[in-house]
């Protein structure tokens, strides 16, 4: 689970403030790569996503298609 701050400064920057539900902060992670980790740590093993990112995704997890 993330706790995501997102205040006046992160909506400029164009992401969040993540932290870990232990506590653990993550720091400032842009729009784009927020996603891209829970889209990989959200997928299926099946997909062979790699949970740091979405490298190759299928056609129907493609965010940029």
């Amino acid at each position: 689970p993330y706790i995501l701050v997102v205040g006046d400064k992160e909506v400029e920057r164009g992401g969040a403030s993540v932290r870990l539900r232990g506590g653990k902060d993550e720091g400032f992670l842009t729009t784009e790569v927020l996603v891209e980790r829970l889209v990989g740590e959200a997928a299926p093993p099946e997909l062979g996503v790699p949970p740091s990112g979405p490298a190759d995704l299928p056609p129907s997890l493609d965010l940029d298609a």
